[in-house]
């Protein structure tokens, strides 16, 4: 039981109606853990209180599942694969998070934050219009033929606003009060609705969202946003246009460390080739989410950023 008592019945897992755990065919004495279809199984009711830290629902979530494990005879899951687990159901619950808490803000509707998926299922630059995304196809080309490669992992989170041929205010308005399959799918599958609609201008920030930051991830997050405004920079060059800014964030549900600190100052790489920009973080800021009532915090400041 975690400290304040909060826990999840574990017969949600070992009898749901879609596969939470099973055993590993290949591998013996391994059960297999269905990230997605336990945070629907956990929360398909209500999503969790937001007073709660965040850790104890993980605590939570690993507790009855290892029991529901035992309920049917399985090994118990791995570390590595609670792990791996920890992070999605944090960025997934970060996520509906955010989402409502735009839906509840009428005067930030003009803007959409959504979750976007990794860069083998998306390229960032497939986000913009055809004109910006054909400029951007030029600057892959021309860095292609000298061998080198613009690659980048995409933000967990992207906040976009002034999109073509759609307004946001009726778009992206339901809000969930549980973590239901249906939910899950439309929060993770909203972006497809912005592919090819963003103008030159439209990003407004973007973020990263971690379970921890490791060491080997540390500097994951600072290149992420390097490459992001750069990339921004390059638009504002191509379309003659610096009037708008790109910002990027980082979240964290774990404490946030001098070393995290001191690595997310890195300098946005374009911004110290050129006398005549003034030198800016990759990272503009950190924010550690101990429960998810603290996502609200970073909402609102993060908006009147980019409302001002």
């Amino acid at each position: 039981m975690s400290p304040s008592g909060y826990e999840i019945d574990h017969n949600l897992f070992a009898g749901s109606s879609i596969a939470c755990i099973e055993a590993d065919h290949k591998i013996p004495q391994k059960t297999n853990l269905h990230r997605q279809n336990c945070l629907v199984a956990a929360f398909s009711s209500q999503l969790p209180p937001d007073n709660i830290r965040i850790e104890e629902i993980m605590q939570a979530m690993e507790s009855a599942i290892n029991q529901a494990c035992a309920q049917k005879g399985l090994p118990a899951v791995n570390a590595n694969a609670f792990n791996n687990a920890r992070g999605s159901w944090f960025e997934l619950l970060a996520t509906i998070t955010l989402w409502n808490l735009r839906v509840d803000t009428p005067e930030s509707h003009s803007s959409v934050l959504l979750r976007l998926p990794n860069v083998g299922t998306l390229k960032f630059i497939d986000l913009f219009e055809p004109r910006a995304r054909a400029m951007l196809n030029d600057l892959e080309t021309s860095l292609s033929l000298k061998g080198v490669n613009l690659v980048t992992s995409n933000p967990d989170i992207i906040c976009v606003s002034n999109l073509q041929d759609m307004d946001s205010t009726i778009e992206f308005q339901t809000k969930f009060l549980n973590a239901s399959q249906d939910c899950i799918s439309t929060v993770t599958k909203a972006y497809t609705k912005i592919v090819g609609k963003c103008k030159y201008n439209s990003i407004r920030f973007g973020l990263a969202l971690k379970s921890s930051t490791r060491p080997d991830r540390r500097l994951q997050i600072p290149h992420e946003g390097s490459i992001l405004k750069a990339i921004n920079a390059h638009l504002q060059t191509r379309f003659w246009d610096a009037s708008h800014n790109v910002y990027y964030y980082a979240a964290t549900s774990s404490p946030i460390k001098k070393a995290d600190t001191e690595a997310f100052k890195t300098a946005a790489t374009h911004s110290i080739t050129d006398v005549n920009v003034k030198p800016m973080p990759a990272v503009d800021k950190s924010f550690y989410f101990a429960t998810l009532s603290d996502v609200k915090a970073m909402f609102e400041e993060c908006m009147a950023v980019i409302e001002d």
